[in-house]
């Protein structure tokens, strides 16, 4: 087949998937043909081929063509994105759907949002397969393990382009880290494809977006607007608690913010959410203390756990801080166990 088929292939993709308004499908054909220099033509092919297999030819002829620099698979897929971002409904167009469907339901909105994420390949459905995941029957209970093999580890090209980029030139801006509001829609990254949502915790603005390399069914994250550090404090349990008011089937949580155990991404402020149970929902129960309207169980659990349940919000807060300010300031020097050192 032509270059020209391919590029016939990947429209029908779009429209199959609807990812674009056919009042636009003139405009983009357009735009998609003159990037690969084709003379447009008629896209009546009748064979179906799968996005991984219309996205090697575009891309290997990409290549050839000079339309990116290095065949490195982040390269790759910066371009793909852009590929795919001609043909999918702008970062505007996903915000106002999403609103809409959220006021229908909110479960519609996420749907929605998640679909879209697969079907243009911001979520690397393929590569996540490479995975390797089981299940530990420990004295705990059923632990889960995951290997993640499907995120590509930095190739040494990238790095040496990275070095000497013009950062001046707005195709290259550089957002301040890899979950920055700003890397939507940015070629930097591979996120030409990438689409996030606003939303409101603790009277703050938030975003929502999908995590690429997925650790579990649904996996998000959520970043505050602003590019501060994580911090876990008392207003903590507020976020936690607006965001599953909004999205009551997802679940919230959060990397510590130090370090030596917290996540990789301790420089911009954000939380994991999805929809997955994991195993230490299921951890039996020590003992439980009641305490005006809630409960506090200790958990059997290899580290130190405790559950607060209530059906009322404001007490889960506020136990919530009580022992996390307990935790902040325990000591026990006999067994070695200082709240603080010299320098924090």
């Amino acid at each position: 087949m032509q270059i020209s088929s391919y590029l016939c292939a990947l429209i029908q993709y779009a429209q199959k998937h609807q990812l674009i308004d056919e009042v636009l499908l003139k405009e983009r054909k357009k735009v998609l043909f003159s990037l690969y220099g084709e003379e447009e033509i008629s896209c009546n092919i009748l064979e179906t081929y799968r996005f991984e297999q219309i996205m090697y030819v575009l891309l290997k002829k990409a290549y050839s063509l000079n339309l990116y620099p290095i065949d490195t698979i982040d390269e790759m897929d910066a371009f793909e994105a852009k590929l795919i971002d001609i043909l999918m409904p702008t970062p505007e167009e996903v915000k106002s759907k999403f609103h809409t469907y959220y006021l229908e339901s909110p479960k519609k909105a996420t749907n929605y949002l998640y679909q879209l994420s697969q079907d243009v390949n911001y979520i690397k459905v393929n590569r996540l397969k490479e995975n390797v995941s089981w299940t530990y029957p420990s004295r705990y209970g059923k632990l889960g393990v995951t290997i993640n093999l499907a995120k590509p580890e930095k190739d040494p090209r990238d790095i040496a382009k990275a070095k000497d980029l013009d950062t001046s030139k707005s195709h290259h801006f550089i957002p301040k880290c890899v979950i920055c509001k700003e890397n939507e829609h940015n070629y930097y990254n591979a996120r030409m494809n990438l689409r996030i949502v606003p939303m409101t915790l603790g009277n703050e603005k938030w975003h929502f977006q999908y995590s690429p390399y997925q650790y579990y069914n649904e996996h998000a994250i959520i970043l505050h607007d602003e590019h501060k550090p994580m911090q876990i404090k008392d207003k903590t349990f507020t976020y936690l608690l607006d965001f599953v008011d909004q999205f009551s089937e997802y679940f919230i949580g959060s990397n510590a913010d130090l370090p030596i155990v917290g996540g990789s991404i301790l420089n911009h402020d954000h939380f994991q959410a999805g929809k997955y149970k994991f195993p230490i929902e299921d951890a039996k129960i020590i003992d439980t203390i009641q305490k005006d309207e809630v409960s506090i169980s200790i958990l059997k659990w290899p580290l130190s756990t405790i559950r607060i349940s209530s059906k009322y919000r404001d007490e889960v807060i506020k136990y919530a801080k009580h022992y996390f300010h307990a935790w902040k300031t325990y000591a026990n020097p006999k067994l070695s166990i200082i709240p603080a050192t010299g320098d924090t």
